[in-house]
């Protein structure tokens, strides 16, 4: 099993007020545009692989692969009407990712670990055990998976 991190918010510079966590856990999927630095990372995921999800260095929640990757267009998504900052129709055919994935969003936050690693796609490195032992037990809680 591999462990991942993916930041939430849309804009390419990371500026506040673009998150796209709750379109993650609304359509259960998880995405990055082609442009970014990372997307070649995509092809390491596989199922069952653990995903951090990250609003800065804040953990927002936690996700479980269950698809291979596809494009955006390949997946039922919709821009809710209360969220402006993320156009997926331009993004249809560069965004990619994957879907049919267990996203859970953290309601307490004293499940908000802080976790400085930048970029919108990365791999959790592989001596980061606080990380990845908060992932497992975040994907226990709340997504009821041993």
């Amino acid at each position: 099993m591999n462990y991942f991190k993916i930041g939430c918010r849309w804009d390419k510079k990371g500026k506040k007020g673009t998150n796209i966590e709750k379109v993650f856990e609304e359509y259960k999927a998880i995405f990055i545009g082609t442009d970014r630095p990372g997307v070649k990372l995509l092809n390491k995921v596989k199922i069952n692989d653990r995903i951090v999800i990250t609003d800065g260095y804040k953990i927002v929640g936690v996700a479980i692969i269950n698809s291979d990757k596809k494009y955006l267009k390949d997946m039922n998504i919709k821009t809710p009407v209360d969220f402006k900052s993320f156009e997926h129709q331009k993004h249809l055919d560069t965004a990619i990712g994957f879907d049919e994935t267990l996203v859970k969003l953290f309601t307490d936050d004293k499940d908000c670990l802080i976790y400085k690693n930048v970029g919108s796609f990365r791999p959790v490195g592989k001596d980061n055990l606080i990380i990845k032992n908060h992932i497992d037990a975040m994907c226990e809680k709340y997504n009821r998976i041993p």
